[in-house]
């Protein structure tokens, strides 16, 4: 790392609906898929992490045993006494960061969004195929069967973090999450590389004439204007659940979902106006009036 090199660590959590989007129905539309970052210069990270130890401890400490240390479960039923601890660490987690000017930003997602682009999706490639006047048959045109919310919300979750970086003329911001799966750390690695492609993508289409055998393939090719590209992302790193740093997030992740939750149908989920109320709103990063992420 250079010298003069500025580094943030994006501690991240998520919360909300996840699962395959060919899945969704209406039933779903209202529910809220959010992804959290705690954005916090290399420098000051092990400041952070000293500073959180403490109300993190606090939480440990009143855990029944055996239990799962997230701030969901300790207001399950049958654990109140914990529950209260979580309240009082919950409130000093937040000024801890209201003292420390600790940002944040994320993407959400209402779930009829994603479910209504898949049904547009699906409707454009029938009427396709009902007016095709070629033998071929598409092999795979897609892997529309394996997208799944989080993905989508995660290249969301990317692209904030990258603005960000670029505002605070910021190298490179490094991602850190809880005790993820292999696949799914894969496939969060894959999301944030799409957002490094944005300006210039492509993608193969493979066919074949049934009665022949004879196969064909062409190639899709989609851009975007100059500077789409995130240029600030590095990696994913698995940071388990004993950082207090990890669990921070998840307190401010947990929080954000219950309050963008209970917001009126139809209400923009991340745009300034979105967070009134909540406790952390003037630490966020996200968009002041409009955002791309509540109309596609």
């Amino acid at each position: 790392m250079a010298q003069d090199e500025i580094v943030f660590y994006a501690f991240t959590d998520e919360a909300g609906r996840k699962g395959y989007i060919w899945k969704l129905t209406a039933s779903n539309d209202f529910e809220v898929s959010l992804f959290v970052s705690l954005l916090i210069p290399v420098s000051h990270v092990d400041a952070m992490r000293e500073n959180l130890a403490v109300p993190y401890q606090k939480f440990c400490n009143a855990a029944p045993p055996d239990a799962r240390l997230h701030i969901t479960d300790s207001f399950r039923r049958g654990n109140e006494a914990w529950a209260t601890v979580a309240e009082k660490v919950r409130s000093e987690i937040f000024q801890i960061m209201l003292d420390c000017g600790l940002f944040l930003t994320y993407a959400a997602r209402r779930l009829q969004i994603s479910r209504e682009m898949h049904e547009l999706v699906e409707t454009i490639k029938a009427q396709a195929k009902a007016e095709r006047r070629s033998d071929f048959v598409i092999l795979k045109s897609d892997d529309s069967l394996d997208s799944q919310v989080d993905d989508e919300v995660m290249l969301d979750l990317a692209l904030m973090v990258d603005d960000f970086a670029e505002k605070r003329n910021c190298a490179r911001a490094e991602f850190f999450f809880d005790e993820i799966s292999a696949h799914i750390k894969e496939r969060y690695e894959n999301a944030i590389c799409r957002t490094k492609n944005i300006e210039s993508s492509e993608a193969l289409v493979k066919a074949v004439d049934p009665k022949t055998g004879q196969k064909h393939v062409a190639k899709m090719q989609f851009s975007a204007p100059a500077g789409s590209n995130a240029t600030h992302l590095g990696g994913i790193t698995v940071a388990g659940k004993t950082d207090p740093l990890i669990f921070a997030a998840d307190v401010v992740t947990n929080s954000l979902w219950t309050h963008l939750q209970s917001l009126p149908e139809g209400s923009p989920l991340n745009v300034k106006a979105s967070l009134q109320g909540w406790p952390l709103s003037d630490l966020a990063f996200v968009e002041p009036v409009e955002s791309p992420f509540d109309q596609y």
